[in-house]
């Protein structure tokens, strides 16, 4: 089975002109925890909800100001967590689990076409393959 098969591929997307805020109504619009930031049409970065609570909220000032941060300050945007639609989902389970990552955008030619999660995975095996099974752990347990 090839990580096509099984990802998400109404992937919500965020601009790098974003704000916090702005990504975050995209999050509760859209009922996701993961945004894809791009840039000119390439991936600069992605955001999770404990992005925008770790990031943000826990060192934001009491004025209420945090929502107008410029998403960059908040995403991750060093060595992003890629993977090919034609993948199989054993190389994408190992992946993730060697790179500690929930979550991995798919991309063909630079452009983004879809979001392989862990429940995408486990979904897809109903928990019984040993890769994805490795992933789980190895990102659940994680310290």
């Amino acid at each position: 089975m090839q990580v096509s098969d099984v990802m998400t591929k109404d992937v919500a997307i965020a601009d790098i002109g974003s704000t916090v805020r702005d990504v975050a109504g995209i999050m509760r619009m859209e009922d996701c925890g993961f945004v894809p930031v791009l840039d000119e049409g390439r991936l600069a970065g992605v955001v999770t909800d404990r992005d925008l609570v770790v990031r943000c909220l826990a060192h934001a000032p009491l004025d209420g100001s945090a929502g107008e941060l410029p998403i960059a300050e908040v995403m991750t945007s060093g060595d992003l967590v890629t993977i090919g639609p034609d993948e199989n989902l054993h190389t994408a389970a190992h992946m993730m689990a060697l790179r500690q990552v929930r979550r991995v955008v798919v991309m063909r030619d630079g452009a983004i076409t879809g979001v392989l999660t862990l429940g995408d995975l486990e979904q897809a095996t109903h928990g019984r393959g040993a890769a994805a099974r490795e992933a789980i752990l190895a990102v659940t347990l994680q310290g």
